[in-house]
């Protein structure tokens, strides 16, 4: 059962689906992955979030579900939504993963690690982490926390 914060935002909140027909060649290749990171790429429309989120619902499995856009460059932004899928997906409470305190823009990236260490050591194993959107942010902050992010669930 998938816990609900006072704050639900859809930059949080997994797209619900119905009708949808299973892709089961495709979800048994997100299954069978070697990777700890799998990147869904295809043109827009091509069904790559109905993809994430069909497997997310036919599998039962826990996910955190975070919808990146343009916002997302500044550092603040990312950590206090990223904090709210955790406790949308009941991963974490709300105030279990710290917001970026301005003292620590000037060393992002060693927040950054901190931050998604802890974030994934709450994670229940397995879980899974879906980034939506990827492309709707950039910058050169962004670059800095996606670097460290994945470094971290790599390791996770």
């Amino acid at each position: 059962m998938t816990k609900v914060s006072a704050f639900a935002s859809p930059k949080v909140t997994r797209t619900r689906l119905s009708g949808i027909a299973a892709r089961e060649r495709l979800f048994a290749q997100i299954s069978h992955s070697a990777t700890p990171i799998l990147w869904i790429s295809a043109p827009p429309g091509a069904g790559k979030t109905t993809l994430a989120a069909s497997y997310i619902e036919a599998t039962k499995r826990t996910a955190l579900w975070y919808q990146v856009d343009s916002a997302d460059a500044d550092p603040a932004t990312l950590f206090f939504y990223m904090r709210e899928a955790a406790a949308q997906g009941g991963l974490a409470k709300a105030h279990a993963l710290p917001l970026l305190p301005p003292e620590s823009v000037a060393d992002l990236a060693s927040f950054t690690r901190r931050y998604f260490r802890d974030l994934f050591a709450k994670l229940p194993r397995p879980a899974l982490v879906t980034v939506d959107d990827f492309q709707d942010a950039n910058g050169p902050a962004f670059e800095t926390m996606t670097h460290e992010a994945l470094r971290r669930f790599r390791t996770a």
